[in-house]
């Protein structure tokens, strides 16, 4: 059983988890699930599969038989890197006057689940067709729900098992940075990985009523303003937060910041062959402009200018080399150079800034693995 190596843990105190360094990687690591993404996502084609998979997304339903809680149940999934999902169980109150009656959201998170799924796996093993073995987090069957004990440590160690991960999946509907258990996960991301272990799935989410709210969303930010369903976790995250950022102040403006920078990449990543750039990203230069991120509105309108010779070089690349990879690749491989040359030096200035200790970034956990033995879900 996976409680057994801790039945003489005492009970979590108001501070909670006070263990030491030894005792918490130990427990963090033995608690660290994952569940395949076949399980929990499929493609728009798919349709029995969506089915399935909306059912899990639909409500946020505490099932503990979705939880393996025996190592034997595991199977063999070591060295299987896991992607932790960052996401809102509840829809925005306004998603069916924005998106339609018939856009499930669900659904939407069933298929982006999948398609991220497919580019992790062209990414990591450079097949796509292998994203059923992309290995996620997800707080629905990642936390083990009939043990009171273990489902307490579990979630004080979120912020252990985010250092664990090798990325982030962020399902960024408009709603996503009015969630207080959002932002401390994003938060805690921030401070022990890279920016661009980041993966926002923001597209599907993206209508014309929506972009200005989700801009809104991230220019207005302020901590204080978050929701949580339990009050009582308030003032647990905020004493996080502050035990990691500098100050509320230097935390918000990194985290609009890296926001601003995922999605620009994000929107490009899908949208470049389809759409005006500088409708796309002027939008989003004019929120860093009016944030005071000079050094940032200078490098997305420099980016609006480039995309179009991107676009045409992209195409002579492929043309040619004769090459069988597509132009969309092409042109994601020069967005992948943009981001880590212009984006990233400025990511980690703010991060330098904000993040205490920053001189240790990235703060990894202490044991970094891949997934431990015992670590699928079913």
């Amino acid at each position: 059983s996976t409680s057994a190596p801790f039945t003489r843990l005492p009970k979590l105190n108001r501070k909670g988890l006070v263990f030491n360094t030894e005792t918490r990687v130990g427990l963090s690591r033995t608690l660290f699930r994952a569940v395949p993404a076949a399980k929990v996502s499929a493609g728009w084609t798919d349709l029995p599969g969506l089915m399935r998979a909306r059912e899990f997304w639909h409500k946020h339903d505490k099932l503990a038989s979705l939880y393996v809680s025996h190592s034997s149940d595991a199977g063999s999934v070591r060295g299987v890197p896991v992607w932790f999902v960052s996401h809102c169980w509840m829809p925005p109150p306004e998603w069916e006057d924005v998106m339609g009656r018939e856009c499930d959201y669900a659904e939407v998170k069933a298929a982006e689940v999948c398609i991220t799924a497919k580019d992790i796996a062209d990414r990591v093993w450079g097949d796509s067709q292998r994203w059923e073995e992309v290995h996620l987090w997800v707080d629905k069957c990642c936390i083990p729900q009939a043990d009171p004990q273990l489902r307490d440590y579990s979630i004080h160690l979120i912020e252990d098992f985010i250092r664990l991960s090798e990325g982030l999946i962020v399902q960024l509907s408009w709603n996503y940075f009015s969630r207080l258990w959002c932002v401390y996960e994003w938060a805690c991301f921030l401070r022990s990985h890279d920016i661009s272990d980041i993966t926002l799935c923001v597209d599907p989410y993206l209508r014309d009523g929506s972009f200005a709210l989700l801009g809104r969303s991230i220019r207005e930010f302020r901590l204080e303003s978050c929701n949580c369903i339990m009050e009582s976790d308030r003032a647990v995250l905020f004493a996080k937060v502050e035990s990691y950022y500098s100050s509320h102040a230097q935390f918000e403006s990194l985290l609009k910041f890296s926001a601003i920078c995922l999605v620009v990449r994000s929107l490009l990543e899908r949208r470049h062959a389809t759409s005006s750039v500088s409708a796309l990203l002027k939008p989003w230069a004019d929120i860093a402009r009016d944030l005071a991120f000079e050094d940032l509105y200078v490098a997305l309108q420099a980016v609006i200018a480039e995309v179009p010779e991107w676009r045409d070089s992209s195409v002579r690349h492929v043309q040619v080399q004769a090459s069988t990879r597509s132009v969309h690749a092409a042109f994601n491989e020069r967005l992948n150079r943009w981001f880590e040359v212009a984006i990233k030096p400025l990511v980690r200035r703010c991060q330098a800034a904000a993040i205490r200790g920053a001189r240790n970034f990235p703060q990894r956990h202490p044991s970094r693995v891949c997934l431990p033995q015992t670590a699928a879900c079913a």
